[in-house]
């Protein structure tokens, strides 16, 4: 650690307060690139706080020692402090007229960074404007569709962590952290290896996981049956073969009815002889 300092001015002392301006007098400077060299102390510590801004300081090791005995003279800070940039003070200091906020507008009043997320600026926001997905979507009505899950997974490769002969239950998948808790069902997937004979009891089993147990040597207890699935009735396109059957054609008219009707259009009129005998009778 140094035991002097080396104290450098940067910046003019014009336009300072009369207080920085007699620390800087203090200090032994007063010009821009002046340097000054001064003992390490908590004096001269107190001194360059105020003129942080206007001096560079070199050193090894520029925060003040710890003194033995503290007191309210020479508690310190951990860090120096960050004043806030002061808008609105004149162009002159860059932040003047319209203090970084542009010309009118949402984002020129105040709370306008405090807009909540999705927020834009009163028109149907974009979570409003898509389409919603149909069904009780709601947490307390999860799972639900085919892109939920009923159960935890565990994979047959992850059982081979046990010693040879252990009996395997969701408390113990739980104490060992293959799954978070009890409270949702386990289902043992075939997913890799096992050559351990093990005997797994859990909720649910599928095929190649139950074969893969059972090859090992091992038993697979299933804690609940797994549900079957509804098949839909499909409707045979094949016809009905009683419809397609060929209806029995009409019966024809008998020739006893035919006959009667021939005869009386081939039986000749009777009135051109009637009349003859009409006029005999009367002579």
């Amino acid at each position: 650690m140094a035991d002097t300092l080396k104290i450098t001015q940067v910046r003019s002392k014009i336009g300072q307060s009369e207080r920085h301006r007699g620390t800087l007098r203090a200090l032994g400077l007063g010009k821009i690139g002046r340097t000054v060299e001064h003992p390490v102390g908590p004096e001269v510590a107190g001194m360059l706080r105020k003129v942080r801004n206007l001096v560079r300081v070199e050193g090894e090791e520029q925060r003040t020692p710890m003194p033995e005995e503290l007191n309210l003279s020479n508690l310190t800070p951990a860090s120096p402090s960050k004043r806030r940039k002061r808008v609105g003070r004149g162009l002159g200091s860059g932040k003047g007229r319209y203090s970084g906020r542009g010309i009118k507008g949402q984002k020129a009043r105040a709370g306008s960074h405090k807009m909540r997320a999705g927020f834009e600026g009163g028109q149907m926001p974009i979570y409003m404007r898509l389409g919603k997905l149909r069904g009780p979507y709601s947490k307390d009505a999860m799972p639900m569709g085919p892109h939920r899950t009923q159960t935890v997974p565990v994979n047959v490769r992850d059982l081979d962590r046990f010693d040879d002969g252990a009996e395997v239950t969701p408390e113990l998948l739980a104490e060992v952290g293959l799954i978070r808790n009890t409270r949702i069902d386990v289902k043992i997937l075939g997913q890799g290896d096992l050559k351990k004979k093990l005997s797994v009891t859990a909720h649910f089993f599928s095929a190649t996981a139950r074969e893969k147990i059972e090859a090992a040597g091992g038993s697979a207890t299933a804690l609940k049956e797994p549900k079957a699935k509804k098949q839909r009735k499909r409707r045979s396109k094949v016809a009905d073969p009683a419809a397609t059957e060929e209806r029995p054609e009409p019966d024809t008219p008998a020739e006893s009815d035919s006959e009667p009707k021939a005869e009386a259009d081939v039986e000749p009129p009777a009135d051109a002889d009637s009349e003859p005998q009409a006029e005999d009778s009367a002579e």
